[in-house]
């Protein structure tokens, strides 16, 4: 019995020991919820220790057969889920009690949340996913994937992903990837993907190699996105930056790599290409003065006609408002383009019929040649586009080629605009005055002088105004100078009057540049004022060119500048338009007769004939007429029997500068 008893307390020791190094919670509750026992694990979940718990209250109901999940706050303050079992009741020491277990189910729960996302996002993901073995065949693939592809699950799965190949793509190009996934664990990059409806496509991929801990493959998984959306916005974005809006023709930056392209074919093939440059010449009177609606029409229909003219691999473009540019191909001389140019300038001056409108235009050209005048593409258009300067300084409608000359011309052009900057900044600029005298019955008289300027540059010694004026004119720095010349005009007509010379007046040129300055007007008004000039003692010249210019808006500004008290001279008078219509609703006050006409008096009966008819239509109009370039006392005779009012020339001084005037 003795050995029997041992055998039993053995037996419970050894039990005691297995129940105790269990990593699960083993309790004995009775049926009045009193712990009874509990291992140290049981203790490690309920947060306490064995004797705080042991004969005390347990806490959990222990109802039910199902297990049931309790949540557990540690000391630490890390809440735990526990798993509870409580079996039948059995006896235990002689009493009814509860066999429970308590298993920590946090991480199990943690990891099935992280699964349950995953799985989650798998299914959810706007990017397609495809998982495979180790062999590729496909063991998963989501929703995406199918919405991407057109193929449902059951069709792929066991399969490998190559039924999606389109074959856009080279062995190479797929030995490639798999080098790389190979080297790095990793690919990315667009691969052309073929669509269950034959479509292909372009895809974004990214494959990933995934290993177990031994570093064996054991999947790979891949996830694409469809790039369609994304190539149709870049194809959008790229007509946008390379294409004109309105005519759908290739903008200036397409036309640049087109014609790169052509250089580079003909230097291969030893051929010749031609760079048209077309400006249309009546276009802004169109656009402004019909509507904007009739201007895009003409620009769309002469971009059809241009391109009516051309072989299929030639390049037209819209380069600018109302440009155009022609790159010609092949085997182009200077004759073809010559031919080219005539086709594009008579399609181009059929009139154009918009609403019942009808509408005229001429084109100017200019034309440069590979190689003859450049060898890439910037200088062949530039040189294109000089060449059309030359060709719209002719009346109508006209072509010109290019020439060295161009060049030179435009490098000073630019020298002197940047120099004429300095001149205006540096106070370079010289104020002179020619004499204007008064045909007095008495004899001559003093009635002012005209303003002229004089630039003696430091390094290049005295430059004439007829080379740097119509630079300045076309630069728009012309602006500033007539502002600094009116300053100074004024100034000196303070001075005259300070000096007992007031009834002296001063004659300036301005240009139409000038006049159509919005605040030009009142530039002129507040000099007038701040100077307290007396009315007519300024004067302005302005030529014929300048009225046609803008008549409408010239018109009003020369009666505001009237309106102040400035005297208004046409200069030049008989080298444009000569209108009589025009000068009757003009507000002036005096015709100049040209030197050209002047000079050769009184022998050239021709020019006799023409004084007589400014000074006769000068004088019906109530206006005084001046002469220019009078160089001898026969030609002033001449002109004093013409009733000429006043004359300026070298018989009477040559310009001098204001203090010496």
């Amino acid at each position: 019995m003795a050995a029997r008893n041992d055998q039993d307390a053995s037996y419970q020791d050894l039990l005691h020991t297995i129940i105790s190094g269990l990593s699960d919670g083993i309790l004995v509750v009775d049926t009045g919820g009193r712990v009874l026992f509990l291992n140290e694990a049981a203790a490690g979940l309920l947060g306490r220790s064995r004797e705080q718990l042991l004969g005390r209250e347990f806490g959990y109901p222990l109802v039910g057969k199902e297990p049931s999940q309790i949540s557990i706050v540690q000391p630490d303050g890390i809440e735990r889920v526990v798993e509870m079992r409580a079996s039948a009741p059995t006896h235990w020491q002689d009493a009814d009690a509860f066999l429970v277990t308590l298993c920590d189910v946090t991480r199990q729960l943690q990891i099935s949340e992280r699964l349950r996302r995953i799985e989650k996002m798998f299914d959810h993901t706007a990017e397609g996913i495809i998982v495979t073995d180790e062999e590729h065949r496909i063991l998963e693939v989501n929703e995406a994937f199918t919405i991407i592809t057109g193929y449902v699950p059951e069709e792929v799965i066991g399969k490998t992903p190559s039924f999606l190949k389109s074959g856009q793509h080279s062995p190479v190009f797929f030995r490639a990837v798999f080098n790389e996934l190979e080297k790095t664990g990793s690919w990315t990059g667009e691969i052309m993907n073929r669509r269950r409806n034959g479509e292909v496509y372009p895809q974004w991929s990214t494959i990933s190699v995934v290993r177990d801990e031994d570093g064996y493959i054991t999947n790979y998984v891949m996830n694409l996105s469809d790039m369609t959306v994304l190539k149709h916005a870049e194809d959008e974005l790229w007509h946008l930056a390379h294409s004109d809006h309105l005519t759908g023709l290739p903008n200036r930056n397409l036309f640049y790599d087109r014609l790169g392209q052509m250089l580079l074919n003909a230097r291969r093939n030893r051929n010749k290409t031609a760079v048209l440059y077309i400006d249309l010449n009546e276009f802004k009177d169109i656009s402004e003065g019909l509507s904007y609606d009739i201007g895009d029409h003409v620009l769309k229909e002469v971009a059809g006609r241009i391109n009516g003219c051309l072989r299929s691999n030639d390049t037209l473009a819209r380069v600018g408002g109302d440009e155009f540019a022609v790159a010609a191909g092949g085997e182009r001389t200077g004759l073809d383009a010559t031919a080219l140019a005539v086709r594009i300038m008579e399609a181009i001056e059929q009139p154009v019929r918009y609403n019942g409108i009808e509408a005229f235009l001429k084109a100017s050209i200019g034309i440069s040649l590979y190689p003859d005048d450049a060898d890439e593409p910037r200088t062949l258009i530039r040189n294109a586009h000089l060449a059309v300067y030359e060709a719209k300084k002719r009346e109508g409608g006209s072509y010109h080629f290019y020439n060295q000359i161009m060049h030179v011309e435009t490098e000073e052009k630019f020298l002197l605009n940047s120099m004429m900057h300095k001149a205006v900044m540096n106070e370079e600029f010289e104020f002179h005055l020619q004499p204007i005298m008064e045909l007095a019955g008495e004899g001559l008289k003093l009635a002012g002088g005209e303003a002229l300027i004089r630039w003696h540059h430091a390094e290049r010694g005295y430059i004439s105004p007829e080379r740097f004026i119509p630079v300045a004119e076309s630069t728009g720095i012309i602006k500033r100078i007539t502002a600094w010349m009116l300053e100074q005009a004024c100034s000196m007509l303070q001075d005259f009057r300070d000096g007992g010379r007031d009834g002296l007046y001063i004659s300036v040129n301005v240009s139409a540049q000038d006049i159509l300055q919005g605040d030009f007007v009142a530039g002129v008004a507040a000099r007038l004022q701040r100077y307290s000039i007396l009315p007519g003692r300024l004067q302005l010249e302005i030529t014929e060119r300048v009225i046609m210019e803008d008549s409408q808006t010239i018109r009003r500004r020369l009666e505001d500048l009237r309106a102040l008290g400035v005297k208004l001279a046409i200069d030049d008078f008989g080298t444009g338009y000569s209108s009589l219509s025009y000068l009757k609703t003009l507000a002036v006050d005096k015709l100049k007769i040209d030197h050209s006409f002047v000079r050769d008096l009184p022998q050239d009966r021709s020019d006799l004939a023409v004084c007589r008819a400014i000074a006769s239509l000068a004088h019906s109009l109530d206006l005084t007429v001046v002469a220019e370039g009078v160089e001898s006392r026969a030609i002033e005779e001449m002109l004093a029997s013409l009733a000429c009012e006043e004359v300026q020339g070298f018989l009477y001084g040559k310009p001098l500068p204001a203090a010496e005037f």
